[in-house]
């Protein structure tokens, strides 16, 4: 998906997570419907501007990719764990070195909540933002791939 793609999806309210996650959804085995509702509490870094609702979204898709539940035999659960560490990891990461953190405050420059219609107005949410979600879907999409051979 590319910036653009991604601004049009922001221009009807659609919030970073969610993008993310729709970009995913196929490989995640969810529907464009579940991508979106799992990653609608997650824009403006929960709307309070902590942690980037992107970043959130690549979690909850290393979750559902490699995650573990109860359900599983006890060997299998504790292997898929350390699977999901490992990914999380590698994600915590890249993600830091390509942003240099992880919190909309520190990404846009601008205090999240408070400052939220400055980010706006600035340009700055909707240059920087689009192309950052599509950098981290590259991120993810490398981590699966590597996770894969």
């Amino acid at each position: 998906m590319k910036k653009e793609e991604i601004a049009a999806y922001f221009g009807k309210g659609i919030d970073c997570g969610q993008v993310t996650l729709l970009a995913l959804c196929q490989e995640l085995g969810i529907s464009e419907e579940e991508a979106q509702k799992l990653g609608s509490a997650l824009g403006g870094g929960m709307f309070n501007g902590e942690q980037c609702g992107a970043y959130l979204a690549g979690a909850i898709a290393i979750g559902l990719r490699c995650g573990y539940s109860d359900h599983m035999k006890e060997e299998v659960m504790g292997q898929k764990k350390g699977e999901t560490m490992e990914a999380l990891s590698a994600y915590r990461k890249a993600f830091t070195e390509a942003f240099g953190g992880s919190s909309c405050r520190e990404l846009l420059g601008y205090k999240i909540p408070e400052e939220m219609q400055a980010a706006v107005e600035s340009g700055r949410m909707m240059s920087f933002c689009p192309a950052l979600v599509e950098e981290n879907i590259h991120i993810l999409k490398k981590l699966f791939q590597d996770m894969k051979s």
